[in-house]
């Protein structure tokens, strides 16, 4: 499986970082060129076991460029649908690592395609995040 890795824009990186309020460091990778290079990646990552796949997100989400948890994001969302609730819980600590209005859109959109699937879990997913107060 071939590792997805941005080499750095460092005129588009500083705007972007100045977006995000400089919350964050990013390698200046416009959505549309992440999309594209990760594309592999994700069509290759649904024959991992979740043991892989849970390892190789986090590999990408401990990465410090923003973009690299945008790709960890995606690999656990093209996955989900093939996760138990137990399994999609396993990922409920990144949503308040490196937490910005971003990563908790992209990891909503993750929990609740996965409940969508599993509509009769529902009630323990929500049970799950119901009166956290990180979230």
């Amino acid at each position: 499986m071939n590792e997805v890795v941005f080499i750095k824009n460092e005129e588009k990186s500083q705007q972007m970082a100045a977006y995000m309020k400089n919350l964050f460091a990013f390698a200046g990778v416009p959505a549309p060129t992440r999309l594209a290079m990760e594309k592999e990646l994700l069509k290759a990552s649904k024959k991992l076991s979740f043991v892989e796949l849970f390892e190789l997100v986090h590999f990408y989400y401990a990465k410090s460029e923003r973009e690299y948890q945008y790709v960890a994001i995606d690999l656990a969302t093209v996955n989900v649908k093939r996760m138990s609730l137990e399994e999609v819980l396993q990922f409920k600590p990144l949503v308040i690592e490196k937490a910005w209005w971003d990563s908790g859109d992209a990891w909503r959109k993750f929990f609740a395609l996965w409940g969508a699937s599993h509509f009769e879990e529902m009630p323990r997913l929500f049970a799950a995040f119901y009166g956290e107060e990180s979230f």
